[in-house]
């Protein structure tokens, strides 16, 4: 289980790049105190939440970062670009022979 272990922990460090530079140091933290965590299952656990916490918060900072940066769309009312025009499509050959 050491190996699995050691990939939630790599994990991790690499999903500590997708948080905003704040919250980095918070990632740090959890991995420097997954040494206190008793080895095996509760340390894998330990690990496992962090990497699910960093996940959510990137994935939630991002969003945050969208909504506030794009601009507003506008809603199209019925009847906003008046009354609707039959289109003309050019009639093709029939094969009349």
């Amino acid at each position: 289980m050491s190996w699995l272990t050691g990939v939630m922990a790599a994990l991790l460090r690499c999903s500590a790049g997708l948080l905003p530079a704040n919250r980095r140091v918070w990632a740090d933290a959890l991995l420097a105190e997954a040494g206190a965590v008793p080895a095996g299952r509760h340390r894998l656990a330990w690990l496992a939440g962090g990497v699910r916490r960093a996940v959510r918060e990137a994935a939630l900072a991002r969003r945050l970062t969208y909504a506030l940066a794009s601009p507003p769309q506008p809603r199209a009312r019925p009847g906003a670009h008046g009354p609707a025009r039959p289109v003309t499509r050019p009639s093709c050959p029939t094969g009349s022979g």
